[in-house]
């Protein structure tokens, strides 16, 4: 069986954060808990991109055909995109920032 030297790599979370399926994880010191490390999750740069463009292409479709049926395509990818990164530790931040750039198009449109 052949491995990829770009995607199989070993890290140690301790000093560096791996990607993996759009989540970015990290162990970071967390004071008295059992073994003194809990991992923090963030989505990734390219996953906040890529969830930023197909929004922004909703929205586009629903100021062009404004129906019920474009609002709910809209608002399944929105909860598509909550339900898919809801185990990161840190997704009401990532998603606040998302939020904030995305708002401005809601704006314009």
């Amino acid at each position: 069986m052949e491995t990829s030297e770009e995607k199989s790599k070993v890290i140690i979370l301790k000093k560096n954060s791996s990607e993996f399926l759009g989540f970015s994880i990290k162990a970071v010191n967390k004071g008295k808990t059992r073994f003194g490390y809990v991992a923090k999750s963030n989505m990734t740069r390219k996953a906040k991109v890529n969830a930023s463009n197909k929004i922004k292409e909703a929205i586009k479709i629903v100021q062009k055909k404004p129906s019920a049926k474009t609002v709910w395509n809209f608002n399944t990818i929105v909860m598509g995109i909550q339900n898919y990164y809801s185990a990161a530790t840190r997704i009401t931040i990532n998603l606040n920032e998302l939020n904030s750039c995305l708002r401005k198009t809601l704006y314009n449109r």
